[in-house]
């Protein structure tokens, strides 16, 4: 008898006293979960440069202005600009009154939109590098999605300046700027100064230092 109360009991289902809920996973993992902040473009330049150049970066700072037709600005500051587009840290000692007078910015080029103005755009990103190169400077480009930076060594390669890059300005012999998209340089390794220097002024700048 008690063989048969045992066999019984075995084939029986054993009932959970505590019932299980079936986890959510997506609804616990929304619910705990924030979406991160957009993050703004020009945040992202700002960090970028800020992280290139120490905030007591002491040299000249180069920014652009919609004013007067489209300017470029030199700002001679003893830490980062807001905005920059690129910044040269002179080996030479720098005037004192450079960086007093009107807080150290002036209007470096104006009228530089549409038409001519791209022209003019190219030549004062090439003023500027002669400017670095006469302070015997360290040249560093942020980020600038409209223009792109050759420029010919001693032994007449060429050489890009890309975004976030900084470069010896006595490694510069010519300087040429040009649009983003243009391809007058790609594949070349080599070139005559003089070639170089022309095509450079048909396409856009070029500037023999």
């Amino acid at each position: 008898m008690m063989m048969d109360v045992m066999e019984i009991s075995l084939l029986q289902p054993v009932e959970l006293l505590v019932p299980i809920e079936p986890l959510s996973f997506e609804t616990d993992v929304i619910a705990t979960t924030k979406a991160p902040a957009p993050i703004e473009k020009e945040n992202i330049v700002s960090n970028i440069a800020s992280n290139i150049v120490s905030d007591t970066s002491m040299g000249c700072y180069l920014t652009f202005d919609i004013a007067n037709e489209g300017s470029l600005f030199l700002n001679w500051s003893e830490k980062y600009v807001e905005g920059s587009l690129a910044f040269f840290a002179p080996r030479k000692q720098i005037p004192k009154f450079k960086f007093k007078q009107n807080g150290g910015k002036s209007e470096f080029l104006r009228g530089l939109r549409g038409g001519v103005g791209i022209k003019k755009y190219f030549e004062g990103w090439t003023q500027f590098i002669k400017l670095a190169k006469d302070f015997n400077s360290n040249v560093t480009l942020f980020c600038c999605d409209d223009v792109a930076l050759y420029y010919t060594n001693k032994d007449s390669k060429v050489m890009q300046i890309k975004q976030q890059q900084t470069v010896d300005s006595n490694d510069l012999y010519v300087i040429c700027a040009v649009g983003p998209g243009d391809s007058s340089f790609d594949g070349i390794c080599s070139i005559d100064r003089n070639q170089f220097t022309g095509t450079g002024n048909r396409q856009g700048s070029a500037l023999p230092l």
